[in-house]
């Protein structure tokens, strides 16, 4: 059974602060330290649950965080950034199922740490995919099930896990911290998170047949409203993205994967300009 896991970092228990999350940060080798060991323990349950390869993504920021000798020898693992499925890079359909590690809610969310969809909220406002708002759990699982592959698992905080479970039915998320607020939380030890991850991620590979893959209706619609006019000014030039309004640009295709691409390419355009 091959099994893909994409690792954030905000999602992680005892994470509130983006300076735990950012290289150069105080509390950065701190929060890389504990990213490692939740994927680790994913690693652990998957494996119990009957995976016999595993390949891990690293999917946060630079996406070079991952302290890789300290994982599963057995375990390959995709680092750096750009790729061209960002957070999703190397999945394909030879995979059985997909788990997230460390996710976050989607930007706008009540009492989620360190809210956000993908880019920085300074600059990504709200990212809809026909005329919903969606967040990294819908984006890579629409992405996933391209492939034919569910999510089967989704750890962080408890926004994100209401979120995941409103997206994907029989989901199973595990809670590692309840936000209080975008930059507090009321969190696991380190310890307790990996072995509920670990449970979890077990569970999750065995019960994979219960759970389908996200799909998103054709044409998929995606529209994004930036933080500043200027933002969608250069947005606009991109081709086939249309300017919605001062602060919104929308592109439309029949493919997701078209879609996916798009949505990076528009956000690493308009970043030169933030």
């Amino acid at each position: 059974m091959k099994i893909y896991i994409s690792c954030d970092m905000e999602g992680v228990a005892g994470i509130v602060h983006r300076d735990q999350t950012f290289y150069g940060c105080d509390g950065y080798d701190k929060g890389k330290e504990l990213l490692t060991a939740e994927v680790s323990a994913a690693v652990r349950g998957a494996q119990q649950g009957g995976a016999t390869e595993i390949v891990v993504n690293d999917s946060h920021h630079s996406m070079r965080n991952l302290i890789i000798d300290r994982l599963d020898p057995s375990v390959k693992v995709i680092l750096g950034d750009p790729k061209t499925y960002s957070m999703m890079e190397g999945l394909d359909s030879t995979f059985d199922a997909a788990l997230f590690v460390g996710y976050h809610a989607k930007v706008g969310t009540e009492g989620a740490v360190i809210d956000h969809s993908y880019y920085s909220s300074g600059i990504v406002q709200n990212v809809r995919i026909n005329g919903e708002a969606v967040g990294e759990t819908f984006i890579n699982g629409a992405l996933a099930g391209c492939f034919n592959v569910p999510i089967v698992f989704v750890s962080g905080d408890d926004k994100v896990a209401r979120e995941a479970r409103e997206t994907i039915p029989n989901v199973v998320t595990v809670e590692v911290k309840k936000g209080i607020g975008r930059f507090a939380a009321m969190t696991l030890t380190p310890s307790r998170a990996c072995e509920l991850i670990e449970a979890g991620a077990k569970k999750a590979v065995r019960s994979l047949a219960n759970i389908k893959p996200v799909a998103v209706e054709q044409p998929v619609n995606l529209q994004v409203d930036f933080s500043y006019t200027t933002m969608a000014d250069v947005a606009a030039c991109v081709p086939e993205v249309r300017r919605l309004s001062g602060r919104t640009v929308e592109f439309v295709s029949n493919d997701y994967l078209e879609v996916f691409k798009a949505f990076h390419t528009i956000y690493r355009v308009v970043e030169t300009v933030k």
